[in-house]
């Protein structure tokens, strides 16, 4: 595998810039805005955003973002790493 792809959501409630939103969350009606990047390159192969946000708060929208798809990485990692040793004490 070359690469994987991490995805984190960003959403904009009470002035507040919060990570993974819940359904009750989402139901707040402020700014919503999935990001998926590739894991190595950190290239953004999707982004979308329904509402509108000005251009500082986009940017920190999409700074927040990135660090939760990087944290989203190193969980993936870690949890890929972990299955593959239990795999590999298995076979012997």
């Amino acid at each position: 595998m070359s690469d994987m792809a991490v995805a984190c959501t960003v959403g904009y409630i009470r002035n507040d810039l919060c990570l993974d939103l819940s359904q009750l969350e989402l139901g707040t009606g402020g700014a919503y805005m999935p990001v998926v990047m590739k894991a190595r390159s950190e290239e953004i192969v999707f982004m979308q955003l329904d509402s509108r946000l000005s251009v500082d708060l986009l940017q920190q929208a999409l700074d927040k973002s990135l660090e939760g798809c990087r944290f989203m990485k190193t969980y993936m990692e870690s949890a890929i790493k972990d299955y593959m040793a239990d795999q590999l004490e298995k076979l012997t």
